[in-house]
């Protein structure tokens, strides 16, 4: 199955307000072996790369800090439905990003990016982003 694929079988998967952690997304970290204290850790990069896994693609190292997503695959230039974007958060300079699926962008200039991912509003699902905080794409080797 397709990291594209393998992600939208998981579309509407949401932490649980409160106190609670959804299992799923629990387990999803311990079967990577990465730290995970509760929903409100940012779990985008656990996301995919879980879905990598499943899709029978090695992940990079550290996946769960979704700029380390910027050294798998290779550089596109021209994204496609299913590529990896990075996203900076804070700052383009700050350690902290998001990482997602690119699905098109979002409008006629291309100022905004529909995006398949993980930990978005707490659930799986597509949103739009702003295509200058793109940090990067990458094709799915």
């Amino acid at each position: 199955m397709s990291l594209l694929l393998e992600a939208m079988s998981r579309y509407g998967l949401s932490e649980i307000p409160g106190s609670g952690e959804n299992p799923a997304i629990v387990e999803m970290s311990k079967s990577l072996g990465y730290p995970f204290r509760s929903e409100d850790d940012n779990w985008c990069g656990i996301f995919i790369a879980y879905c990598a896994l499943q899709s029978g693609l090695q992940p990079p190292e550290k996946a769960y800090t979704a700029r380390n997503w910027l050294k798998w695959g290779v550089e596109s230039q021209r994204p496609e439905t299913g590529d990896i974007v990075v996203f900076w958060r804070v700052s383009p300079s700050s350690w902290k990003g998001h990482v997602g699926i690119f699905l098109n962008f979002a409008d006629p200039r291309r100022e905004y990016v529909h995006v398949l991912g993980g930990n978005q509003g707490n659930r799986v699902c597509v949103m739009p982003y702003e295509a200058s905080r793109v940090l990067g794409y990458r094709r799915v080797p």
